[in-house]
């Protein structure tokens, strides 16, 4: 073996010329450690110091890949086109958005699953804040004081790392009070503040008389049962799938699931995806909805995180670095059908000219011949619901009979035992 020995000096920029050649970790390495973040995330999810602990790893890891990307992204390689250069920029930054992923479920657990609290102080992001600045630096340190200076049965988590937390910097819980915590560095003062302190107030306020004024209109904070979801069967159609390349699995008679192993360039092709959907017209008809998983993980606010689904760690990697993606398809007429036969009639609102924005559009206005004032609507965030999280559609129908027999004016949900169909 040789020895040898090297001394460096000098500003970080001084000390490597990236031109030189910059390596990507393989698959396998990458998925090695995003395994071990879950594992760790769903191990440590109900301790102190070692959830502290992670939390500070992760956030180095995510700030090292925040690094590596804006390397690259101010050194291209000059060799690969622009086409080339975009796929090579979005394969390096799965990790970092996996990361990220993982810290979103984090949050969410750390929340109780509470779906309308994680509404309240949530805000949808489309990319990473820069985890080097002087804030989240000086957040980064509160959150490692406060860590031990609060007591054993306290939590402390920090916002930075996630998307699902737009309203505080830290959060801190034990099994009496939830806290959100705002951290400025030097004298808070000016109009910013007061408006920050404000929201911070109405959110206090709203949780703690479980109603609020908004624009006029009281907004209430109401319970529902439980929800039910069929990610168990996505577990194993993701398990056959990376042993046969594609598998399909049916929820109900109104939606079925394609997983695709998409290390397997033919799995890809036009012509393969062309025969899923063929397959998908023939079962369903052509009036049918799908979702992508690797279009929508990224819009975070859409859907609860893919790392709270009761899936493995290892399949959760798979989908998170896009080594195998689902294609969720909703046949509308199948969805009409099944409202029908539980006995409501409905409003069709969807339109043609609607069909291609129709994530913006209306679907339907369920309508109680008997009593109008039972009248509900169905949002497109239900079908959005069945699609991305796999939820049972008889639940929502039957949270919305029980809301619009129980209820008027506007309301947000809260789900007892939410974590139950959760990990």
């Amino acid at each position: 073996m040789k020895v040898s020995a090297k001394f460096v000096t000098g500003p970080i920029d001084n000390l490597f010329d990236p031109k030189l050649g910059i390596y990507l970790p393989s698959y396998e390495e990458e998925k090695e450690r995003i395994v071990t973040f879950q594992e760790l995330a769903l191990r440590r999810k109900n301790m102190k110091y070692p959830f502290s602990c992670l939390q500070t790893q992760l956030f180095e890891a995510m700030l090292r890949e925040q690094q590596f990307l804006k390397v690259l992204k101010e050194n291209p390689i000059a060799e690969l086109p622009e086409n080339r250069q975009n796929m090579f920029l979005e394969k390096a930054f799965l990790p970092l958005y996996a990361m990220r992923e993982i810290a979103n479920g984090m949050g969410f657990r750390f929340m109780d699953y509470n779906l309308a609290l994680m509404q309240a102080i949530g805000n949808v992001s489309n990319g990473v804040d820069d985890l080097s600045s002087e804030g989240i630096m000086h957040e980064l340190d509160y959150f490692g004081a406060l860590s031990d200076v609060t007591p054993p049965n306290k939590q402390v988590f920090l916002c930075s790392l996630c998307d699902l937390v737009g309203t505080g910097d830290i959060l801190t819980k034990d099994e009496n009070e939830f806290e959100v915590i705002e951290v400025k560095k030097g004298h808070p003062r000016g109009a910013r503040i007061t408006r920050q302190k404000e929201k911070l107030k109405a959110l206090e306020d709203f949780f703690n008389s479980r109603k609020k004024t908004l624009e006029g209109h009281e907004l209430q904070l109401i319970n529902l049962p439980c929800r039910r979801n069929y990610c168990s069967e996505l577990n194993e159609a993701i398990n056959t799938c990376l042993q046969n390349s594609i598998s399909s699995f049916s929820i109900s008679d109104y939606q079925l699931v394609y997983c695709i192993n998409t290390r397997d360039s033919q799995n890809l092709s036009e012509e393969r995806i062309n025969d899923i959907y063929k397959e998908v017209e023939k079962t369903f008809g052509k009036r049918c909805i799908d979702f992508l998983s690797v279009k929508y993980m990224h819009k975070t606010g859409l859907s609860v995180p893919f790392s709270v689904f009761p899936i493995s760690p290892n399949n959760l990697a798979e989908i998170l670095l896009e080594g195998v993606m689902f294609i969720s398809f909703i046949s509308l007429d199948s969805v009409e059908k099944h409202i029908t036969d539980k006995g409501w009639k409905f409003v069709n609102t969807i339109k043609e000219t609607a069909e291609k924005d129709f994530f913006t559009s209306p679907i339907y206005i369920a309508v109680d011949k008997n009593n109008v004032e039972h009248n509900f609507t169905i949002p497109i965030d239900y079908l959005m619901d069945c699609g991305l999280n796999f939820i049972d559609l008889d639940c929502l129908l039957d949270n919305s009979i029980y809301i619009s027999n129980n209820y008027s004016g506007a309301f947000t949900s809260y789900y007892e035992d939410e974590y139950k169909i959760w990990k």
